[in-house]
């Protein structure tokens, strides 16, 4: 038996280098989201826009983001859910 290891390098996928926080570094990319996704400046203070950014910022490494049919998908079942809790 051979008591050479093979290397992992040609397997491993590097993760996406996130950039250190910095408030300066936050607060342009969320000037560039309000622009780009046409969002009025007071949703910046939106108590459940804070809430989504204040969890985020506890995440590990990076944060999934839904795919469009994912998110589709989770709305129409928390409609049919409240729908559900109404006729109760």
């Amino acid at each position: 038996a051979s008591s050479t290891q093979c290397s992992l390098d040609d397997h491993l996928v590097p993760r996406d280098q996130v950039p250190l926080y910095s408030e300066s570094a936050f607060w342009d990319v969320s000037i560039q989201w309000l622009i780009k996704t046409n969002q009025p400046i007071c949703i910046l203070q939106n108590p459940v826009f804070q809430k989504m950014i204040n969890f985020a910022s506890h995440a590990n490494h990076s944060v999934k983001i839904l795919t469009l049919k994912q998110t589709w998908q989770s709305i129409i079942n928390l409609f049919k859910s409240n729908l559900r809790e109404l006729h109760k």
